[in-house]
């Protein structure tokens, strides 16, 4: 059990230094993933690899910052902004309704 207890210090290590990282960052900062892992890996004298997974868990997991993709993207600090509005629905137009049979009969 003594690997165990060494292993779950380690990820505890790794998520204190990755909660103190996202302290530090002003609101709306961002950084990039593998630039979060790459610092924590050296802080901590860890491969990168092994940290990386831990720190995109604690970045999807937090309530101190949210995950953006793309260009842009990586962890940002703070909460994420709200959707626009969703457009309103097409109103149903009632007077184009065609209740007249004039075309439609069927006289066989």
């Amino acid at each position: 059990m003594s690997n165990a207890k060494s292993m779950i210090e380690t990820v505890s290590n790794i998520f204190n230094a990755a909660d103190a990282k996202l302290a530090g960052m002003a609101n709306k900062d961002r950084i990039q993933l593998k630039e979060m892992a790459q610092s924590i890996a050296n802080d901590l004298r860890l491969d990168p690899k092994d940290v990386l997974g831990f720190v995109t868990y604690f970045a999807r997991n937090t309530d101190a910052g949210y995950v953006s993709r793309g260009k842009n993207g990586g962890l940002i600090k703070g909460s994420r902004p709200a959707k626009n509005a969703a457009k309103p629905a097409a109103s149903v137009d009632s007077s184009d309704d065609d209740s007249s049979d004039d075309d439609s009969s069927d006289d066989e």
